[in-house]
């Protein structure tokens, strides 16, 4: 029997480290937080799991990068007022939308709201924190001191043509010194340092600093300042990005840096594939294509994000849509639960989060469709499943967080779902050479057993018997249900309805 991915990273990880793990996990906070981010912290939080169930003490990190330097412009700011903060740490910049104390914490709420969604508790760890109150500063002072050693590796790691980095300087010290005036860490350069004081010149503002590190006054370049994180916190184990993981790059040089000038072992690696729009393209927070981690949580059921990263092996590529994505990914679970629920993958998700029970029992289509026909009533919509015959004398397992999941899906990603009654007055759209048809279809509906099973092979067989063009006694149906020649699963629809309004509305 196949061992889990998590499994192998975990017992990896104790075999290296022993049974106290840190399992840490990062974010940049440069834009909303997104669906794609979240492969990053349930990767390790799956690991967590399962080195957990090994018998390891385990604890579990998430890094905000909120130091990150502004890159461009992006499409969701006013260039008037954000031009001047491009190469600026994000937490210098003020909130694009003025309700937060800086850029950072705007997204770095969003990122806890994702993380409640998901049910997922990590210790969060801010990167202006650390390098602010001068807890990275004796190894930030290390990694400057041992900058010769550094350029080597890296020339000998990641020379052009072995992933094409290649210093701007031949001394670069791989730090970004920060301007205490103007925030800016892309527009200084390095002069010398004494002690824990460092002399640096800003560009844009045309002046000569000295600022201790102690306090902060700039961070190291993510080539260095990942090794050293794991240095810090004593990291065992990390996920990243697959492109962290080619030939020369920055996890490559980390493990080298980690050993000769950090003088630790590098963490287990965890590299996973991008989560891409299934239109095409990889979703970017900074360049408006993403979908919201925010919103998703209160669209989608969070085990069903979970199961999407959880069942799959991480290097491989998620196609993601709002609205296609949960209509497969709840139909994959579902019949693989009623196939083989003693699966090791089921076990695996329901030891993590509970499964609702609607999920198991019925497709997402239907549950959208009970609860727009409910008016988004709980108990109507109860009362709607029940008149399907199969399930008149059972306990249906739907909660009110289900059908208002339902509601913000419907309002947040899938408006051609909506459904809606046509005017019972109105009918001069309906087609009445097929009277005779729809007074067949009646008298069989009559007798018939009341499933969407047995609904569709009705229609299907009335249609045949009189001749009627394949198809078309469907489309009237449906006009004379919605007002419009095509809708929902039929079967599921007029089951939803109920016997009595069905035959109402189409006579």
């Amino acid at each position: 029997m196949a061992i889990h991915w998590s499994e192998v990273a975990a017992k990896e990880a104790i075999s290296r480290f022993g049974n106290n793990l840190v399992i840490a996990s990062g974010i940049s906070l440069s834009g909303p937080v997104h669906i794609g981010h979240s492969r990053e912290f349930l990767t390790a939080a799956i690991v967590v799991h399962s080195a957990k169930m090994l018998g390891a003490e385990v604890k579990f990190i998430a890094f905000a990068d909120d130091m990150d330097p502004l890159r461009k412009v992006y499409p969701f700011l006013n260039p008037e007022l954000y031009q001047k903060w491009v190469g600026c740490s994000l937490n210098r910049i003020p909130d694009p939308y003025g309700c937060h104390s800086s850029y950072s914490e705007h997204f770095l709420e969003e990122l806890i709201v994702g993380f409640k969604g998901l049910g997922i508790t990590p210790e969060l760890i801010k990167s202006s924190d650390m390098y602010l109150s001068g807890k990275f500063a004796d190894l930030v002072r290390h990694t400057i001191s041992r900058r010769v050693q550094i350029n080597s590796i890296f020339d000998r790691i990641s020379g052009t043509g072995r992933g094409g980095f290649v210093r701007k300087k031949a001394d670069s010290p791989h730090i970004q010194p920060e301007c205490p005036e103007c925030y800016s860490i892309q527009a200084t350069n390095f002069l010398s340092i004494d002690n824990y004081n460092i002399k640096f010149y800003c560009n844009r503002c045309e002046k000569e600093f000295v600022g201790d590190l102690r306090s902060g006054y700039g961070k190291l370049v993510w080539r260095c300042d990942w090794p050293m994180r794991w240095s810090y916190l004593g990291v065992n184990v990390e996920p990243f990005g697959h492109d962290h993981n080619s030939a020369g790059g920055s996890y490559e040089t980390g493990v080298e840096l980690a050993r000769e000038v950090y003088s630790v072992s590098s963490p287990v690696p965890v590299p996973y594939g991008w989560i891409h729009n299934k239109s095409g393209g990889a979703m970017h927070s900074s360049a408006g294509n993403s979908v919201s981690v925010t919103d998703l949580a209160k669209a989608f059921p969070p085990e069903i994000i979970w199961w999407m990263i959880l069942r799959r092996d991480p290097l491989v590529t998620i196609p993601f849509d709002p609205v296609s994505s949960i209509i497969d990914e709840t139909r994959n679970l579902r019949e693989l639960w009623n196939s083989n629920p003693g699966s090791n993958l089921l076990k695996l998700l329901t030891d993590i989060i509970p499964i609702r029970a609607s999920l198991l029992n019925y497709s997402w289509e239907h549950i959208v469709l009970v609860s727009q026909l409910a008016g988004f009533d709980h108990t109507k919509t109860l009362d709607i499943l029940r008149r399907s015959d199969s399930n008149k004398d059972s306990l249906v397992g739907l909660t009110r967080e289900d059908v208002e999941c339902v509601r913000n899906w419907l309002n947040f990603y899938a408006p051609s779902y909506k459904v809606s009654l046509r005017d019972s007055k109105l009918g001069k759209e309906f087609n009445h050479d097929l009277d005779f048809a729809i007074s067949n279809l009646v008298r069989e509906f009559l007798v018939q057993s009341w499933t969407a099973e047995n609904i569709h092979s009705t229609v299907h067989k009335v249609e045949k018997q009189l001749g009627v063009p394949k198809g078309l006694l469907f489309s009237e149906v449906y006009t004379r249900i919605l007002g419009l020649p095509k809708g929902p699963r039929l079967g599921f629809l007029l089951e939803s309805l109920g016997r009595d309004a069905v035959i109402d509305l189409i006579s």
